[in-house]
């Protein structure tokens, strides 16, 4: 039987009324096949989640896997990652690969990356290309503060904005009159030189995605829904189809997403709350 996932099931984040709790892991079991879809909450240097690398542990030691998948952007490589190896802020999603190459365990990264966020979201309407370049104008100030630790202006944000996302066909980008004129329109304050860069920073409440909050929070939810889950659970549907065992380290949020796509097909999960405490084992040189 092969396997094909209602995209129509896709849910938005502002739509779930009740989230999973995580780390955990959901237990798919049907047609002689299993899914084992890990969803984590995101180690990093700043917050540490143990957990997160229990639980895969745990599916390591209990599930005889035979693929990973992670939500990692495909165009990226395991090998870009090895700085991090041994290190407290080991990215989770980056450690399931790495122990399962220990393991003789293939791999794919499943994740889009920016230049498909906005590609899809714009070839479901045009009428998101205003939003998609507020959306990357501003994330791209602020990445830039975050690396040289000054501003970047609006006019130099929007020429990298344009040179990395615009195509032939495309609407033409607002300029930087319209862009301000547009940002003053739907957040009733002026983006400037002075705090374009430190807007993200400033508004971490516009990093939740909602299909009714402002337009930088709808952005996230065209991303997810018409980019990020829906390339995820293509990915996710392609592995189930080859192998038996697969392993998804997915983080926070996706779950509740994809988890009727998912069980629309493989049924009801068993999910896993509980693991035993265990230890880093990419310190293990």
């Amino acid at each position: 039987m092969k396997y094909k996932p209602n995209l129509n099931l896709l849910d938005d984040f502002s739509d779930i009324k009740q989230h999973v709790n995580y780390p955990m892991v959901a237990v798919f079991e049907f047609a002689g096949k299993k899914l084992i879809y890990v969803g984590t909450k995101h180690n990093s240097q700043a917050n540490r989640v143990p957990k997160s690398f229990d639980a895969i542990n745990y599916c390591f030691d209990n599930f005889d896997i035979d693929f990973i998948v992670t939500e990692c952007a495909h165009t990226h490589k395991l090998k870009d990652y090895e700085s991090l190896l041994y290190q407290p802020g080991m990215n989770e999603l980056i450690y399931a690969p790495l122990i399962g190459k220990q393991n003789n365990i293939s791999y794919k990264f499943i994740d889009a990356d920016e230049k498909d966020w906005f590609a899809d979201v714009v070839s479901i309407d045009e009428k998101y290309i205003k939003i998609m370049q507020v959306f990357f104008v501003l994330n791209d100030a602020y990445k830039y503060k975050q690396i040289f630790t000054e501003n970047f202006s609006i006019q130099r944000s929007i020429d990298n904005v344009v040179y990395k996302f615009w195509k032939d066909g495309y609407p033409a980008p607002m300029n930087q009159a319209k862009f301000q004129a547009f940002f003053r329109k739907n957040f009733g304050f002026n983006v400037t030189d002075d705090n374009l860069s430190d807007l993200l920073k400033d508004n971490p409440e516009w990093n939740a995605p909602d299909k009714n909050g402002n337009i930088i929070n709808k952005a996230w939810s065209y991303i997810n829904m018409y980019s990020r889950d829906k390339k995820m659970v293509c990915e996710i549907f392609n592995a189930m189809n080859k192998y038996k065992c697969v392993m998804a380290t997915i983080g926070a949020g996706h779950f509740d997403n994809q988890r009727r796509v998912l069980e629309s097909s493989f049924g009801k999960p068993l999910l896993l709350y509980k693991f035993p405490k265990s230890s880093r084992r990419d310190k293990i040189k």
